[in-house]
């Protein structure tokens, strides 16, 4: 991150209700979109212009130069973004917004200001998309809470079409809790209504925000941060009888609970909190689980003989009896294999051997390693 975000980042911290006016500076800087342009892959595909890197890096300077011009004079218009699909895993379909090369590059700087804005607000259990976070953080977070904190119960939960069905009305009103930067926020507007072009046919963006898009990301988190983070943190958590702690990654999340009461409260009032900002749970996605040493320990043959889906795209959490009590541990994975993130594409042969006595969490239920789970 460089100096001048840093500083804005250090002034978040510090002034958690300084509202920011004047950020347009920092996205029209020639040297912030040549890092940029110097972070981008050229190896990605193109967007609606057809234009890669190689091509736009031919007179930088040049280019960049006119870019800068036009966003200070608010005369730059995001081109809509292509959209494609790529396949989920389970026989579906993702649809995946694809930007200009030139877009990427002021989407790549408005993500980077938001993530100085908002980076000391985010809460502890956020995980996806901020730096030095990831998926197998959150899952060794998981794994801790569920091993020290008593956890009984599990909520597995996912946003329904998330990123198709974001409101652009509630979003504004998020981004202005710390900017009044008209001039910025009329440029995130833009990028939201600039539409999608798909085989040909132009569909204006009236919701959402398409997967793909660089500050796509920023922009989602910065929506659940206080549609979800901060309810959960600030009121629901208070109110349990036991102990509740959230865990999420993008608009996949867990919450363990101490106290069934607390699980089964969670389940409703969670739909009604996100039915206030547009959004719904995906029921095939949703599950309230029994799992914890209590319940393990009373009654093994329970869980016996019961196989977790070869198709399920839910990272996998086993645990497996040990002298201390119930042990866990979390991999990310599609396949069942419990070894590393490297077999999310192929199945592994010695996963079984590796998985012997594990147990799975999944939407399905809880389920024990067996041989169908590498084939």
């Amino acid at each position: 991150m460089s100096t001048r975000l840093e500083r804005f980042t250090h002034m978040a911290r510090n002034e958690p209700h300084l509202r920011f006016n004047a950020l347009m500076g920092l996205l029209f800087d020639p040297e912030g979109l040549r890092e940029s342009f110097e972070r981008q892959d050229g190896r990605k595909a193109p967007g609606v212009d057809g234009i890669r890197k190689e091509q736009y890096g031919e007179g930088l300077d040049e280019r960049l130069t006119d870019l800068s011009a036009r966003l200070r004079r608010l005369g730059y218009r995001p081109k809509p973004v292509r959209r494609t699909t790529i396949p989920k895993g389970d026989g579906r379909y993702r649809p995946l917004g694809i930007p200009s090369f030139e877009d990427r590059l002021v989407q790549d700087r408005l993500s980077r200001i938001l993530q100085a804005i908002w980076e000391p607000e985010f809460r502890a259990c956020s995980f996806g998309f901020r730096p030095g976070r990831s998926a197998h953080g959150a899952l060794r977070r998981v794994a801790e809470v569920i091993t020290n904190e008593g956890t009984q119960w599990v909520v597995e939960a996912d946003i329904k079409g998330f990123f198709d069905h974001v409101s652009h009305a509630h979003r504004e009103r998020f981004l202005a809790h710390r900017i009044t930067d008209g001039n910025l926020l009329r440029i995130i507007r833009r990028f939201l209504k600039a539409g999608i072009l798909e085989d040909g046919a132009f569909t204006a963006s009236e919701e959402g925000t398409p997967q793909g898009g660089l500050v796509s990301p920023v922009l989602s988190n910065i929506y659940l941060h206080y549609v979800l983070d901060l309810w959960f943190e600030k009121r629901f958590a208070r109110s349990c009888e036991g102990r509740a702690h959230l865990i999420r990654y993008a608009d996949d999340y867990i919450a363990c609970f101490q106290k069934e009461a607390d699980a089964r409260r969670f389940l409703t009032e969670m739909t009604e909190r996100l039915a206030q900002f547009d959004l719904e749970v995906e029921p095939s996605k949703t599950a309230l689980l029994q799992f914890g040493a209590r319940p393990w320990a009373a009654r093994p043959e329970r869980y016996k003989g019961r196989e977790p889906s070869a198709s399920s795209a839910s990272p996998t959490t086993w645990a497996e009896a040990g002298r201390g009590g119930l042990w866990w541990g979390a991999r990310p994975t599609r396949s069942g294999c419990a070894r590393s993130s490297s077999c999310w594409a192929s199945a592994c042969a010695d996963c079984e051997a590796k998985a012997g006595g594990r147990w799975w969490i999944t939407p399905g239920g809880i389920c024990k390693a067996t041989s169908s789970t590498t084939e």
